[in-house]
């Protein structure tokens, strides 16, 4: 594969070099769950959001001075 003809490239020690292409694959891991986990947060609150009146009602004094 392309990504293993670039770290070998870089390392000519093959103990080194799937050393070097678990570390790249595990950083591809986190960098998914990471995302995973933001998306998700962004989602629940996207969808709670408009279901909450009481935490996102108008402040009082807004009221107050609208009538």
């Amino acid at each position: 594969s392309t990504l293993k003809d670039i770290i070998s490239g870089i390392f000519t020690d093959n103990a080194q070099t799937k050393q070097q292409y678990l570390s790249i694959i595990g950083l591809l891991y986190q960098a998914g769950i990471n995302l995973a986990i933001g998306a998700g947060a962004f989602l629940v609150f996207v969808f709670m959001r408009p279901r909450n009146q009481r935490v996102y009602a108008r402040r009082y004094k807004a009221l107050a001075n609208d009538e």
